[in-house]
């Protein structure tokens, strides 16, 4: 007998389950458990973790696009770095927290750490065919339940946020095409320096893509769409990235700024003997017009 969760505990705030049990063995297809008691307090350990991490946290303006209450999805990340799976999360509970999501990882990273199952993590057996049919019907099983999302990298490797054209596994494009319903939504995320000695985590949400108005349609334009969809979103992103303007982002979490650990004492001594207030950030970047002023002096 499978293990089984012997009642579905409800949160006291929101009266969703706390744990999503395992499926009846006669369905043959297990739907990972998924604690939102331990979810809750994971994001709350993540802000502060990532703020020790990232200048900011930053969700590119307007954020979410609009997608009906309830109706599955199906979201793809690109994946440029280490970070990406609890950065993702993050970003995925601020924009949809009315679902409760799910998500694709390597079996044998997936082993390595454990406790992501707890956060709805399921893994995935790559290179074999028992392992894409398993990954199949789990996914289905996900989709199938109301408010319910399945979160993926198809990309399957470390990938730069710059790299093009966008190389998705046949997996994703197999989920879509047996989908009806519901939609695909992509998410860029990237990592770059701006001003500060941190790392900026900046993300993007994408167009969504309607299963329902797209039916009938082949694994190869499935694979073609999700792979523009993807990159499209990627582009957007990369495009306020180098424009370095915080406010065509909303920052979700602050970070720390300035160099006070390296240069601190320097520029708090140097300021204390001209007689001027320490200014704790770094100053802004000189503008474009501003540096060609000064070179014709």
């Amino acid at each position: 007998m499978p293990e089984r969760v012997a009642a579905i505990e409800l949160n006291p705030v929101s009266q969703r389950p706390l744990t999503v049990p395992y499926s009846n063995e006669s369905d043959g297809i297990p739907i990972p458990p998924r604690s939102r008691l331990v979810v809750d307090w994971f994001l709350w350990y993540l802000r502060g973790y990532l703020k020790k991490h990232f200048s900011a946290i930053r969700l590119a303006k307007p954020g979410l696009p609009a997608i009906p209450a309830g109706e599955p999805i199906i979201g793809i990340m690109n994946h440029p770095a280490w970070w990406d799976p609890i950065f993702g999360l993050v970003i995925i509970q601020h924009g949809l927290a009315k679902w409760s999501h799910y998500g694709a990882m390597d079996h044998d990273a997936l082993e390595s750490f454990q406790f992501f199952k707890r956060l709805g993590f399921f893994g995935v057996e790559r290179g074999s065919a028992r392992g894409a049919v398993r990954f199949l019907k789990i996914a289905q099983a996900i989709l199938d339940q109301p408010s319910s999302a399945v979160w993926l990298t198809p990309q399957g490797r470390y990938a730069d946020a710059r790299e093009r054209p966008a190389i998705l596994m046949s997996g994703l494009s197999r989920l879509l095409e047996k989908t009806k319903r519901g939609y695909l939504l992509p998410l860029a995320i990237e990592y770059p320096f701006w001003d500060q000695r941190l790392p900026e985590g900046l993300a993007l949400f994408g167009e969504p893509i309607s299963l329902a108005d797209n039916p009938g349609n082949s694994h190869d334009w499935w694979q073609e769409t999700a792979a523009n969809a993807l990159m499209a979103a990627q582009d957007r992103l990369a495009t306020l990235a180098v424009h370095r303007d915080p406010n065509d982002f909303e920052t979700l979490i602050a970070g720390k700024t300035g160099m006070a650990t390296v240069y601190g004492p320097w520029r708090a001594m140097m300021a204390w003997w001209r007689g001027h207030s320490l200014e704790v950030n770094n100053p802004a970047p000189a503008k474009l017009d501003e540096i060609h002023h000064v070179s014709r002096m």
